[in-house]
């Protein structure tokens, strides 16, 4: 049985801390299958008042709208994706000691939907009520239980209190605080909290996310949060942040890194939540401007990104992959399929999940990366931009696959080659340190 210890560093600014109430230790299982243990020790600063992000929620109510969970009944309905059949697979033993850690990172979940849609038979709330809470990622769950950590883009808060609603933005997204389960129900163990969603509700809504999510042993990078990951002696840290934040907290970003990096951690991932949203082209200039700032700058050895709703391409820098954008995922903010309306071809329809394998020495050294993209499609009835979404993504195999390749490769500028006979893309293995970035 592998033993996981997780520790989570909560953030201390010089202005104070963002969560003071963290439990001192949370016990949970990644799989029923291998019960491998997590734990996460956490700590957290005394002094000073809590900084909040910019920009806070505007405009308060004049009374908090309750929003009770819903019924988590066992979901009744729903088969996993028809795939290819697939041999269990056999782990080599790596050679000379080396040791290994696999990662996966899916694009944007929202729990919970806009408070004008909640109550209607179609909404995030009234499928996970009518469903049960194992109905979104029942077709991940071979995925999500054989790694060591999954991570999504939470992109909305989790707070049963309306308070603080932002009234100036046109979406604002939330799902009741007991939604946390849907993530410990299916294997996810961390959330990326940085993006233009999780101030939806204000500081309430952002204090109560982080409480509902350290509640169920969910750990949470963003802002100043982040996290270390270690199994085998290996340390991890993870750290993420959105393009409206990113001047505020770079400094703790590099500050924090190079501690981590002092205390033995052998390798840091940063996501992102930058970007256009349904760009009907390629990656911006903002995100390559900050995936080279953090490889090159911050020393990340891995890069994930989120925002435009749409996937798009994998880029090499310093031998270490970059991945601009992994689409939607499980999002309940749209109740239907959407397109980009200068290209209906651009859709949030597909999807993709990234599966990491970073390898170490005996020592701890890094010896660099290979991985998987995994294509999807974010529900699993859609087909086509318009059709309604049932928030139950699923793998996808031949032209669905090769759909989901072709725009991933449109953003890409070397040729990532061809989906292996199981529908998976294969990332090959990036040596530390013995080849330069991939050139147009």
């Amino acid at each position: 049985m592998k033993q996981l210890l997780v520790l989570l560093t909560v953030a201390v600014m010089e202005m104070g801390i963002l969560f003071p109430d963290a439990p001192a230790r949370i016990l949970r299982e990644k799989s029923a299958g291998e019960r491998s243990a997590v734990t996460a020790a956490v700590s957290a600063g005394t002094e000073g008042p809590a900084q909040e992000p910019s920009p806070a929620g505007t405009g308060v109510p004049d009374r908090a709208s309750p929003l009770p969970p819903p019924e988590n009944t066992p979901a009744a309905r729903g088969t996993a994706a028809q795939a290819p059949k697939r041999e269990k697979a056999t782990e080599t033993p790596l050679p000379n000691g080396e040791k290994k850690v696999t990662l996966t990172f899916t694009g944007d979940v929202t729990l919970g939907s806009e408070d004008i849609l909640r109550g209607k038979p179609d909404s995030f709330d009234s499928v996970a009520a009518r469903e049960g809470y194992g109905w979104f990622f029942r077709n991940m769950q071979d995925l999500f239980t054989a790694d060591d950590l999954t991570l999504v883009n939470l992109e909305g808060t989790l707070t049963n209190s309306s308070l603080m609603e932002d009234t100036g933005k046109t979406f604002r997204f939330r799902g009741p605080t007991d939604f946390a389960k849907i993530l410990t129900e299916s294997s996810i163990e961390a959330c990326a909290i940085s993006n233009n969603h999780i101030m939806d509700f204000g500081r309430q809504g952002y204090d109560s996310t982080m409480a509902a999510l350290s509640a169920e042993g969910i750990l949470y990078c963003g802002n100043d949060h982040s996290f270390v990951l270690e199994k085998d002696g290996i340390k991890i840290g993870f750290f993420a942040l959105g393009s409206t934040y990113v001047n505020t907290y770079a400094s703790y970003v590099v500050n924090t890194i190079a501690r981590m990096r002092k205390e033995g951690v052998n390798a840091i991932v940063i996501c992102f939540h930058a970007g256009q949203e349904y760009s009907p082209r390629r990656r911006s200039r903002d995100q390559e401007f900050y995936a080279r700032t953090a490889v090159e700058e911050w020393g990340a050895d891995l890069v994930i990104m989120h925002h435009p709703h749409v996937v798009q391409g994998v880029d090499i820098l310093k031998n270490r992959y970059v991945f601009y954008s992994l689409g939607n995922f499980c999002f309940g903010g749209n109740s239907v399929i959407r397109a980009s309306g200068k290209d209906p071809a651009v859709r949030a329809l597909e999807s993709m999940v990234v599966q990491m394998d970073l390898r170490f020495s005996a020592e701890g050294e890094y010896l660099g990366q290979s991985g998987r993209i995994y294509p999807c499609f974010i529900s699993s009835s859609a087909e086509k931009a318009g059709d309604p979404n049932d928030f139950q993504p699923k793998l996808v195999f031949g032209e669905d696959a090769q759909g989901v390749l072709k725009r991933i490769q449109f953003d890409t500028l070397f040729d990532l080659g061809e989906l292996n006979r199981e529908g998976i893309l294969e990332l090959p293995f990036l040596e530390n340190g013995k080849a330069e970035e991939k050139k147009e």
